[in-house]
Protein backbone atom coordinates (compact mmCIF):
# COMPACT_ATOMS: atom_id res chain seq x y z
CA UNK A 1 0.00 0.00 0.00
CA UNK A 2 1.50 3.39 -0.74
CA UNK A 3 2.01 6.13 1.49
CA UNK A 4 -0.92 8.30 -0.13
CA UNK A 5 -3.05 5.84 0.25
CA UNK A 6 -2.82 6.05 4.44
CA UNK A 7 -5.26 8.62 6.05
CA UNK A 8 -3.32 11.87 6.91
CA UNK A 9 -5.07 14.57 8.95
CA UNK A 10 -3.80 17.69 11.59
CA UNK A 11 -3.67 16.24 15.15
CA UNK A 12 -6.15 18.47 17.19
CA UNK A 13 -3.37 17.49 20.38
CA UNK A 14 -0.14 18.41 18.29
CA UNK A 15 -1.36 20.35 15.25
CA UNK A 16 1.41 17.90 12.92
CA UNK A 17 -0.45 16.74 9.66
CA UNK A 18 0.20 13.14 10.75
CA UNK A 19 -1.06 9.44 9.47
CA UNK A 20 -4.02 7.92 11.77
CA UNK A 21 -3.32 4.58 12.32
CA UNK A 22 -5.17 2.22 15.05
CA UNK A 23 -7.64 5.69 15.04
CA UNK A 24 -4.31 7.19 16.96
CA UNK A 25 -1.96 10.36 15.79
CA UNK A 26 1.18 8.58 14.61
CA UNK A 27 3.16 11.34 16.09
CA UNK A 28 1.73 11.73 19.43
CA UNK A 29 -0.74 9.16 20.26
CA UNK A 30 -3.87 11.01 20.29
CA UNK A 31 -6.85 8.88 19.94
CA UNK A 32 -7.93 11.14 16.74
CA UNK A 33 -11.05 8.94 15.86
CA UNK A 34 -11.50 8.61 19.33
CA UNK A 35 -14.75 8.74 21.40
CA UNK A 36 -14.60 12.37 23.39
CA UNK A 37 -13.91 10.42 26.53
CA UNK A 38 -10.68 8.35 25.24
CA UNK A 39 -9.37 12.22 23.95
CA UNK A 40 -9.89 13.66 27.78
CA UNK A 41 -8.51 10.57 29.38
CA UNK A 42 -5.57 11.12 26.88
CA UNK A 43 -5.17 14.59 27.99
CA UNK A 44 -5.89 14.11 31.39
CA UNK A 45 -2.62 11.27 31.50
CA UNK A 46 -0.71 13.58 29.81
CA UNK A 47 -1.20 16.32 31.67
CA UNK A 48 -1.13 14.37 35.13
CA UNK A 49 2.74 12.98 33.87
CA UNK A 50 3.62 16.56 32.80
CA UNK A 51 2.84 17.54 36.10
CA UNK A 52 4.42 15.12 38.15
CA UNK A 53 7.76 15.96 35.62
CA UNK A 54 7.61 19.92 36.56
CA UNK A 55 7.33 18.51 40.20
CA UNK A 56 10.21 16.14 40.19
CA UNK A 57 11.77 19.20 38.50
CA UNK A 58 12.14 21.08 41.12
CA UNK A 59 14.28 18.43 43.55
CA UNK A 60 16.60 18.57 40.42
CA UNK A 61 17.22 22.40 40.09
CA UNK A 62 17.62 22.28 43.96
CA UNK A 63 20.53 19.78 43.73
CA UNK A 64 22.49 21.40 41.01
CA UNK A 65 22.16 24.57 42.86
CA UNK A 66 23.26 22.71 45.88
CA UNK A 67 26.56 21.78 43.47
CA UNK A 68 27.04 25.45 42.51
CA UNK A 69 26.55 26.67 46.47
CA UNK A 70 29.42 24.38 47.58
CA UNK A 71 31.69 25.28 44.68
CA UNK A 72 31.44 28.43 44.99
CA UNK A 73 31.72 28.45 49.14
CA UNK A 74 34.80 26.73 48.09
CA UNK A 75 35.92 29.35 45.68
CA UNK A 76 35.11 32.54 47.70
CA UNK A 77 35.87 31.12 51.50
CA UNK A 78 39.44 30.20 50.67
CA UNK A 79 40.32 33.61 48.54
CA UNK A 80 39.12 35.65 51.36
CA UNK A 81 40.47 33.49 53.99
CA UNK A 82 44.51 34.92 54.89
CA UNK A 83 46.41 31.56 54.64
CA UNK A 84 49.14 30.93 52.65
CA UNK A 85 49.07 30.87 48.79
CA UNK A 86 49.08 26.94 48.65
CA UNK A 87 46.77 26.61 51.23
CA UNK A 88 44.77 28.92 49.42
CA UNK A 89 44.93 27.04 45.88
CA UNK A 90 44.08 24.21 47.16
CA UNK A 91 40.65 25.36 48.92
CA UNK A 92 39.84 27.12 45.86
CA UNK A 93 40.68 24.43 43.30
CA UNK A 94 38.23 22.05 45.40
CA UNK A 95 35.27 24.51 44.31
CA UNK A 96 35.99 24.35 40.46
CA UNK A 97 34.75 20.13 40.17
CA UNK A 98 31.06 21.14 42.32
CA UNK A 99 30.75 24.07 39.84
CA UNK A 100 31.65 21.39 37.09
CA UNK A 101 29.40 18.98 38.31
CA UNK A 102 26.57 21.66 38.78
CA UNK A 103 27.20 22.79 34.83
CA UNK A 104 27.20 19.05 33.63
CA UNK A 105 23.89 18.32 35.30
CA UNK A 106 21.88 20.76 34.30
CA UNK A 107 22.33 19.61 30.90
CA UNK A 108 22.84 16.07 30.76
CA UNK A 109 22.01 13.21 32.65
CA UNK A 110 21.74 14.49 36.28
CA UNK A 111 21.18 11.25 38.11
CA UNK A 112 24.56 9.99 37.39
CA UNK A 113 26.36 13.28 37.99
CA UNK A 114 24.48 13.63 41.39
CA UNK A 115 25.62 10.03 42.60
CA UNK A 116 29.96 11.54 41.30
CA UNK A 117 29.09 14.58 42.89
CA UNK A 118 28.07 12.89 46.13
CA UNK A 119 30.94 10.52 45.67
CA UNK A 120 33.55 13.30 45.06
CA UNK A 121 31.86 15.44 48.44
CA UNK A 122 32.43 12.07 50.64
CA UNK A 123 36.19 11.88 49.34
CA UNK A 124 36.59 15.65 49.59
CA UNK A 125 35.31 15.74 53.25
CA UNK A 126 36.50 12.48 54.96
CA UNK A 127 39.86 12.19 53.02
CA UNK A 128 40.67 15.10 50.69
CA UNK A 129 40.69 17.81 53.58
CA UNK A 130 42.22 16.33 55.54
CA UNK A 131 45.20 14.82 53.33
CA UNK A 132 46.09 18.51 52.06
CA UNK A 133 45.63 20.11 55.51
CA UNK A 134 43.05 22.44 55.13
CA UNK A 135 42.25 24.60 58.36
CA UNK A 136 38.28 24.38 57.42
CA UNK A 137 35.85 22.24 55.91
CA UNK A 138 32.94 23.58 55.07
CA UNK A 139 30.71 21.74 56.33
CA UNK A 140 31.90 20.70 59.70
CA UNK A 141 28.46 19.67 61.46
CA UNK A 142 26.68 16.25 61.19
CA UNK A 143 23.73 17.62 60.08
CA UNK A 144 24.85 19.44 57.34
CA UNK A 145 26.70 16.69 55.89
CA UNK A 146 23.57 14.73 55.98
CA UNK A 147 21.55 17.73 54.78
CA UNK A 148 24.31 18.00 51.26
CA UNK A 149 24.11 14.20 51.26
CA UNK A 150 20.36 13.82 51.57
CA UNK A 151 20.10 16.49 48.97
CA UNK A 152 22.62 14.88 45.87
CA UNK A 153 20.77 11.41 46.92
CA UNK A 154 17.12 12.84 46.48
CA UNK A 155 18.13 15.14 43.32
CA UNK A 156 19.36 11.95 41.32
CA UNK A 157 16.14 9.80 42.24
CA UNK A 158 14.28 12.78 41.08
CA UNK A 159 16.14 13.15 38.02
CA UNK A 160 16.07 9.40 37.42
CA UNK A 161 12.27 9.06 37.83
CA UNK A 162 11.98 12.68 36.08
CA UNK A 163 13.84 11.00 32.65
CA UNK A 164 11.55 7.46 32.68
CA UNK A 165 8.58 9.98 33.02
CA UNK A 166 9.39 12.21 30.02
CA UNK A 167 9.29 8.68 28.37
CA UNK A 168 5.66 8.57 29.09
CA UNK A 169 5.00 11.90 27.06
CA UNK A 170 3.57 11.77 23.93
CA UNK A 171 6.38 12.88 21.39
CA UNK A 172 5.98 16.05 19.38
Amino acid sequence: MSQNALSTEECPHCHEEALVLDQKCTNCGFPIEGSKEAQQVFLDKTEAIQKRVTETQTYVKWAVGLLYFIGMLYIFIFLRLNLTLKVKISGTLLGVPYVALGLIASRFKPHLIFLVALGFYLFTEFVLTSWISLPITLFNQVWAKVIVVSMLVIGSIAAYYSENLKKKLPKY
